[in-house]
């Protein structure tokens, strides 16, 4: 998940065990040739354009041949999008049906320095045949023949939908769609790019199929498949952006990064080493490998990349690890699991607070579905959740006494480190 112009690093210790290449630490790499890989979008494979663009070739280096070619994934504009993406690394991918025989998804690990969460691309068996993926993941050759197998038996992939704004929904459409050459691809209008404001078709991300609508747009999906879209005012850099999907046959509401349910847990796809080194109270030391540090590990990320400044805890000076945390950290992080539904606290305290009436608004419209579970990019999926599950999420956009009985709010302690970004987001206009 991320939130135009708020950045974590200061309170993020640093990576250890990411396998992924810095592009910041190796030359950009260019093929044997000097030809740009076929994958490159297609502005920077016109005449003239090779000599400005940046070029990257993973299997290019001895690095990148060391990786595992089946989880093997490169961007091509590395610079554009540090420290969210590397120019190369590897990704495993985990299949999971998450409504049987209609709906699949595809997991991957998202990483930020040392913090990891998964990220989901959803497939959808349209029922006169063919697939709709939304919010494609990095198109390496693992995932791909996965979804060569669905193709396989359901039908080629028809739709592409990039959803949302977030650079790591976005960052792998391009690339996914154009080893689908006949799928249409949509996105939703008015996105933009940071930090660097440039035209989607220079990332490789050409709507072929159009704009995303919230009235009825005549497609295969039309009806089978509703949208809406969220998009608030300004906050930061631009906009939130994220177009959701109501799939009628199995009552699925499909969404980004709304809203989560955050396990106990942590995901299958969360590499051990990660896990255990955010679980660890030793400098440069990995926690012993036990289920209960791995819950440590995946708990203390969860916090961290809920809360950014968590409350108990703060950064480490001299020979302490880069993070120390204190006892209490577990209740906070009990009291986001204990939730059905979760309204990330970053997104709740910077965004949809700062736009109440755009998000009440798509609330409203999207509660009017009876879905009876939702499926997010992040996280756990599906969620067995009704309308008035997730408008209760939202309770803090409507007027106090809307709803009855206990509602959830984060932890005042946890709130510290938002609270004081919002604060200097205001003082420079950006809240």
């Amino acid at each position: 998940m991320s939130v135009a112009g708020a950045s974590p690093s200061r309170l993020i210790h640093a990576a250890a065990g990411n396998r992924a290449v810095s592009a910041s630490k190796r030359p950009y790499l260019v093929r044997h040739g000097s030809a740009l890989p076929s994958s490159a979008p297609p502005v920077l494979r016109q005449k003239g354009c090779r000599r400005s663009a940046v070029r990257v070739q993973a299997a290019a280096t001895n690095e990148a041949k060391q990786l595992d070619p089946e989880k093997l994934f490169f961007q091509i504009f590395p610079p554009f999008f540090k420290p969210y993406f590397p120019a190369f690394g590897e990704r495993s991918t985990i299949k999971t049906e998450l409504v049987e025989g209609q709906i699949w998804g595809f997991e991957q690990q998202q990483q930020f320095f040392n913090l990891a969460v998964n990220i989901r691309c959803t497939i959808v068996k349209l029922q006169g045949g063919g697939l709709f993926v939304y919010a494609p993941v990095a198109p390496t050759k693992e995932f791909l023949a996965m979804v060569r197998e669905l193709e396989g038996e359901h039908g080629k992939i028809k739709f592409i939908i990039e959803p949302t704004y977030g650079i790591e929904h976005k960052v792998f459409a391009g690339p996914f769609s154009r080893r689908f050459p006949d799928a249409k691809v949509f996105v939703p209008p008015g996105l933009w790019q940071w930090p660097l404001n440039l035209p989607s078709a220079f990332i490789g991300l050409l709507p072929t199929g159009g704009l995303l609508s919230n009235v009825k747009i005549p497609t295969e999906w039309d009806e089978e498949l509703e949208c809406r879209i969220l998009t608030t005012r300004n906050v930061g850099a631009g906009p939130f952006i994220e177009a959701t999907f109501f799939h009628k046959p199995s009552k699925t509401l499909l969404v980004t990064d709304v809203v989560l349910q955050i396990p106990a847990d942590p995901p299958e796809i969360i590499e051990t080493e990660a896990l255990l080194e955010t679980a660890s109270d030793v400098k440069g030391q990995l926690a012993e490998d036990t289920p209960e540090n791995r819950r440590i590990g995946w708990g203390r990320m969860s916090l961290l990349t809920a809360f950014f400044g968590p409350g108990n805890q703060r950064t480490g000076k001299g020979e302490e690890p880069s993070v120390v945390w204190s006892d209490g950290w577990q209740d906070s992080f009990k009291s986001l699991t204990d939730q059905k539904l979760v309204v990330s606290p970053v997104l709740r305290s910077l965004v949809f607070s700062k736009s109440p009436d755009e998000t009440r608004e798509w609330v409203d419209c999207v509660t009017k579905w009876n879905f009876e579970r939702i499926i997010p990019a992040h996280e756990s999926a599906p969620i067995e959740a009704t309308p008035e599950d997730l408008k209760r999420a939202f309770h803090f956009v409507y007027p106090e006494g809307t709803f009855e009985g206990e509602l959830f709010n984060p932890l005042e302690g946890d709130m510290g480190a938002l609270n004081s970004l919002q604060a200097n987001l205001g003082k420079v206009g950006l809240s």
